[in-house]
């Protein structure tokens, strides 16, 4: 809404559950901010939970030097990257201090929604090949994608050096 009534005091008077979960952010060493990537872009669930941290942030930066961590899921890497420098941009907006990016592979939907043998709208055919039929054979694990393992451990290394180092 871009309402501005947060200037004074930091508190968003938008009538909805964000003031208790706000309040809880403040208080929070590090905050870890996830999407994924529907149309090459990032949710519009995870876009507005950024938007909505203007109310904390506004006139007196409540947070600044806040650790912070984004992790995106999606179907490319080019996407996947773009969209967690997007997040990164709006926390180093922020004067969040970002230690870490996980980037995981994820899935169609069309792989298990149930129709994506016959919707005329299946990303299937462009993914897999034209003969190409729905199955969870097709699905990447999360399990079985060593890099993002090792880049949590190593950012969670990095966590604990700072949280101690505070």
């Amino acid at each position: 809404m871009a309402c501005k009534r947060c200037v004074e005091d930091n508190i968003c008077k938008v009538k909805d559950d964000f003031f208790a979960f706000a309040e809880k952010i403040k208080q929070a060493e590090t905050l870890v901010v996830g999407g994924y990537c529907p149309y090459s872009s990032l949710d519009g669930f995870t876009k507005s939970f950024m938007v909505r941290l203007l109310s904390p942030r506004h006139f007196n930066n409540l947070l600044g030097g806040k650790i912070a961590i984004t992790v995106v899921t999606g179907l490319t890497p080019e996407i996947r990257d773009r969209v967690s420098e997007m997040i990164a941009r709006e926390m180093l907006m922020e004067r969040m201090d970002v230690i870490g990016h996980l980037k995981v592979e994820g899935n169609l939907p069309c792989l298990t929604c149930g129709k994506g043998d016959t919707s005329e709208m299946s990303r299937l055919p462009p993914r897999f090949g034209e003969k190409a039929k729905a199955s969870v054979d097709k699905c990447v694990q999360v399990e079985d994608q060593k890099a993002v393992w090792e880049e949590a451990q190593c950012i969670g290394q990095r966590l604990q050096f700072r949280i101690k180092k505070k």
